[in-house]
């Protein structure tokens, strides 16, 4: 009987879950989450070329490119 009590009702469940996806779905988490990815990108390449101009050139070029790229698609979902 006390596990009975202890259950939610769906509705509840719903909400929360939806209440976590406005916040992980929202643009500054898929902001930080491109700039992770950039990070590691110019990470992964820096034994290449041993460099911290062009590290940093590669993460600001390739974070560029993946905001860019989010922006056209968020503007073509839009239309």
């Amino acid at each position: 009987m006390r596990s009975l009590y202890r259950l939610r009702g769906s509705q509840d469940l719903e909400k929360e879950l939806s209440m976590v996806e406005d916040i992980m779905y929202s643009t500054i988490f898929i902001y930080l989450d491109l700039m992770l990815l950039s990070l590691i990108f110019s990470y992964m390449l820096f034994p290449l070329h041993h460099s911290l101009i062009f590290s940093f050139i590669i993460f600001t070029g390739f974070s560029a490119f993946c905001i860019g790229i989010y922006n056209a698609l968020t503007k073509w979902k839009k239309d």
